[in-house]
This record gives structure tokens, C-alpha cells and sequence, in this order.
């Protein structure tokens, strides 16, 4: 290989691993565990009754701990407005009414209170299990 090839190949990687590091102004980082979590207006009793009235009602199911039940896993990013986005199942019921409604009353939610970090509101991922069966 010539010592040009060699250099085109090394500017090559070069440009690519800047762009995959690269993060313009406008980016932020998403979080996983900040100092202060984000949290759903009026706290986790709150959440509760809304998951109940917009889940569990319409699809005549109950929550569970109990280990033969069915599980669905829901991850959606709270912004730094509290805003909620990307809601998406990431372990599916396998049932798709189910998984449908699960997002779309997280797609709905009030805004949340932010999670912090230094006292700044931060984005950050949600990941919250939900344990069911049938009524």
C-alpha cells in the first residue's frame, strides 16, 4: 500500500471517529441516574392512579408483584421541561393492545418535574417495569 492510500485511510478514520464524538450546542446528554430523579406530578401515588385510569381500566387488567404474571417494559425520556418523549416498549407483553396502550398513556402523561444535576434541570431515560394479569 502506498503512503498516500495510508494517509487517506488515517484521515478517513480520522473525520469518522470526530463525527461519532462530536456534539454540536444543541445536543445534551440523557441521563440515567441524576442527583435528583425526575418525578411524575404529585409523586409515585399519583403515577399510580394515572397508569390505573389510562391502563389498567381501558384493558380490564391489574397489577401485579406476583411472579406468573405478565410484564411489559416501557423507557421514555423526561426532558428538561419535564416533557415526555420516545416513549417505546423495550420488553414487549406480546400482546400488541396492550403494549399499544401502555405507550400512548406515556406518550400522555402531564409534564413531569425534571431531574437535576447541580441544581440544572437535565433530560433522563425512564426505564419502569409493569407487572399484570388479567382481571
Amino acid at each position: 500500500m502506498n503512503l498516500g492510500k495510508k494517509y487517506l485511510i488515517l484521515f478517513l478514520v480520522f473525520i469518522s471517529i470526530h463525527k461519532l464524538f462530536a456534539q454540536n450546542k444543541s445536543d445534551s446528554l440523557i441521563l440515567i441516574d441524576p442527583e435528583i430523579q425526575a418525578q411524575f406530578p404529585g409523586g409515585n401515588q399519583a403515577f399510580i392512579k394515572y397508569i390505573s385510569e389510562n391502563v389498567s381500566n381501558k384493558l380490564n387488567i391489574c397489577f401485579d408483584d406476583n411472579t406468573n404474571v405478565r410484564k411489559v417494559f416501557v423507557q421514555f425520556i423526561v426532558n428538561e421541561n419535564g416533557k415526555i418523549s420516545d416513549a417505546k416498549i423495550i420488553r414487549t407483553s406480546n400482546v400488541p393492545q396492550i403494549d399499544s396502550t401502555f405507550v400512548r398513556a406515556i406518550r400522555n402523561m402531564p409534564d413531569w418535574i425534571p431531574g437535576t444535576v447541580n441544581g440544572k434541570p437535565v433530560k433522563q431515560y425512564y426505564n419502569i417495569p409493569f407487572n399484570f394479569h388479567p382481571k
